[in-house]
Order: C-alpha cells, then structure tokens, then sequence
C-alpha cells in the first residue's frame, strides 16, 4: 500500500460576471439566429428566444429590453461572422483584384447560411416595424459603408479610381445574391443557383481585367 499522498484537485476558476453575462448573451444571440432561420421573424419572440438558450426570461431582459435590441445583435454577430469569413479567406491571397473574386464566393455561402437567413427576415421585417427599423438600419448603414470603401480600395488597387463602377457593383451583387440566397431557401438547388454566382464573378473579373491581359 502506497503512503503517496493523492494528487491535489485543480481549482475550479470561477467564471466573472462579465464573462458570465457575456456567454448569455452569446447564447441568446445564436438561439435568435436559430429561430429565425428556422421558423421567420413573426415567431421569433423574446420568450421563444429565452427558452431556446435556456435562460429565464429575467436573465432576457436584463440583455435584452426589446425584440429590436436583440435583433440588433444579431446584425452585429452576423456582420462579425461574415467579416471573420472574409478576412480568413483572403488571408493568402494577396491580390486584391483575386481578394474580390474570393469574397465573392464567401458572400455566396455566407448569404446562404443561417446568419445570412436570420439577416433578410430582419431586413424584411423593418418595412412594417419602425422600432426594429429604428434599431438596425443604422449598422446596416454603417457596415454597408465600410463594405464600399474596402471594396473601392481593391478597385483602385487594379487600376479602376471610379467609385461609382465599383459601389455599383457592390449593390447588384449584395441584391443578387441575398435574392438567390431566398431561392436557396425556398428549395432550389444550390447547383441550380451557381451559374448566377459564376456570371457574377465573370463580371467582376471583366470589370477588374483589362482586355488584353484576360486569360
């Protein structure tokens, strides 16, 4: 029989309130994506939201006064996400003229999913709901302008200073491809939707190449 003492138990670290505020409200967030994706904003209440996340309606409210201020960070969390996905993709691709090919593909699958959905039932919504609209049109507003300028920067850098040709194309792309996104959704086979997506980005490289040097 061994007289070794037995090894003494790792402490538990207790989690800060911040950090425990901070992972409901992360779960709400991601149980108001999943709501919406799945069921549409009309369904998609506070109380709904709160028992899907597994957290008391007290613990709701303290995050989340209002349906427009949860919705709010749900445009905020998507945004973050679609800017991870970009920012990961084009990480090896140096070329700014490729970078907007790249994203252009990452746009497609980030349209698509369900933070992409949960953003267009939003964006719908806001046509009959001044509080939402009141809400998130703002951070739309301000995303979308950073979105124009980071897009004119890859222009400039292939040689097209026209600001106008490269925010055009910004929202015919956005409006294509959240259209196709509803189409995808309503069942209609991704592969069916892809040429849409690869006529887009013929365009963009047409735009971006100069004749001659097309391959």
């Amino acid at each position: 029989m061994s007289n070794q003492a037995p090894p003494a138990a790792t402490p538990r670290l207790r989690r800060t309130q911040a950090e425990r505020s901070a992972s409901t409200r992360a779960r709400l967030v991601a149980a108001a994506v999943d709501a919406l994706y799945r069921l549409g904003y009309p369904a998609t209440s506070t109380v709904l939201v709160a028992d899907l996340a597994r957290v008391s309606r007290g613990a709701m409210l303290h995050q989340f006064a209002t349906k427009a201020a949860l919705m709010a960070a749900v445009v905020e969390a998507s945004y973050a996400a679609d800017i991870e996905a970009y920012r990961i993709a084009i990480a090896a691709v140096p070329d700014p003229g490729e970078q907007l090919l790249v994203i252009a593909d990452v746009a497609w699958a980030q349209f698509r999913a369900p933070t992409g959905i949960a953003q267009t039932e939003i964006w719908m919504a806001t046509r009959s709901d001044p509080e939402l609209a009141a809400a998130v049109l703002p951070i739309h507003a301000a995303i979308f302008e950073s979105s124009l300028t980071a897009q004119a920067w890859r222009f400039a850098a292939c040689g097209i200073t026209d600001a106008s040709v490269s925010d055009g194309l910004l929202y015919h792309n956005v409006a294509l491809l959240r259209g196709l996104a509803l189409e995808y959704l309503l069942g209609t086979p991704e592969a069916a939707l892809r040429p849409a997506v690869d006529a887009m980005k013929k365009a963009l490289r047409d735009t971006i190449t100069p004749t001659g040097k097309r391959q």
